[in-house]
């Protein structure tokens, strides 16, 4: 499933947890039924998106409506035929590669009725083959699936899992898991009111970045041994508001990281000062629209993302009247600025080729 490959976003079951996790999960709500579906999936991390409540706030502008029609061209359904998506990323000793983590998760999308789940599934699964399983029938994706290899379980008229096909079999031949996952139990607690949440458990993260990337990334996953999970949520509205929390083995290593993450904020702010200071475009610079576009959103993030910790973790929170829309532009705008970059460094290239001629 391709375009489904999530970006790890984390959380955790066992330490304090920003407001609107801490209730108890509502059995009879779509999503605590969705996931005890997927109570024997391994998970080592999670994300849940409402995509209605997530662009609430940005319907009107452009970029959303581009988005929009460009989902309803490629899947056949709009962001308000989706009450909820939950991505769930598994792994097992022999799959510690980030790259084919995320390639293969496990997707529970819940339409608002069975015609939004049909126009999806005609989209996205066509030429899909019936298969009978363990006296139930799932669809096996045809060779023209965008998803690729996936396959697909009506859990109901208005309900989809999926998943690869080996895990799929799993999922429909044993009973539900006696103790559900920290993942679904986590995210069984999200308020109905967050736009995203999500978890992920630290320590087998820290397994799979150490035996996926290079020295660099190895270093930064080993300063993680001292934590064991993370926990955040996002609620767009008129501000954005996003809290995360890192639970640490004990007082201590939250005190460290909690330290050292201040320390490289306040840095962070220094060198975003002096880098503005040095910035000269000549005229008609590209780079400079775009440079000024991510200025505009890096400044009130590093004025307003706050530190701090508590007892054995970490907390993380922003505040801020940037939305996720400004974000996400602000992002496309440091890309650019990369191209522009790269760009540059070729012409030098080629340069030094014609003197070495």
């Amino acid at each position: 499933m391709r375009f489904l490959s999530p970006i790890l976003l984390l959380a955790s079951l066992t330490c304090a947890v920003p407001a609107g996790y801490g209730q108890s999960a509502d059995r009879s709500s779509p999503l605590v039924r969705d996931l005890a579906r997927c109570d024997n999936v391994d998970a080592v991390a999670g994300i849940l998106l409402r995509p209605p409540r997530f662009f609430t706030s940005a319907r009107a502008q452009p970029r959303v409506t581009r988005m929009e029609t460009t989902l309803e061209q490629i899947c056949g359904i709009k962001f308000d035929d989706v009450l909820h998506i939950v991505v769930l990323l598994e792994h097992t000793p022999s799959q510690m590669d980030l790259e084919q983590v995320l390639e293969s998760p496990t997707v529970l999308i819940r339409f608002t009725g069975p015609q939004q789940r049909q126009a999806f599934v005609a989209r996205m699964l066509p030429g899909m083959v019936p298969v009978e399983f363990a006296g139930q029938t799932y669809y096996r994706a045809g060779e023209n699936s965008p998803l690729g290899p996936a396959c697909g379980f009506n859990l109901d008229e208005a309900g989809l899992i999926l998943a690869p096909e080996g895990r799929l079999q799993r999922l429909l031949s044993r009973p539900p898991a006696t103790v559900p996952s920290a993942v679904a139990r986590t995210l069984r607690k999200a308020h109905p009111q967050f736009a995203m949440a999500g978890f992920c458990k630290v320590d087998v993260l820290r397994e799979i970045m150490q035996s996926s990337f290079g020295s660099d990334v190895k270093a930064a996953a080993a300063s993680l041994k001292d934590f064991r999970s993370l926990l955040f949520a996002i609620h767009p509205g008129k501000t954005t508001a996003f809290s995360a929390h890192l639970q640490a083995k004990d007082e201590l290593a939250a005190q460290r990281l909690a330290a050292m993450l201040s320390f490289n904020l306040a840095l962070a702010k220094t060198h975003w000062a002096d880098l503005q200071a040095q910035q000269k475009f000549g005229e008609g610079d590209p780079s400079e629209a775009a440079f000024r576009k991510v200025s505009a959103t890096v400044e009130p993030v590093l004025d307003q993302l706050k530190v701090a910790h508590q007892s054995n973790r970490v907390e993380m929170t922003l505040n801020s009247r940037i939305g996720v829309i400004e974000i996400i532009e602000a992002v496309q705008a440091v890309e650019q600025i990369g191209r522009d970059a790269r760009m540059t460094f070729e012409e030098v290239a080629r340069e030094l080729e014609k003197v070495e001629e």
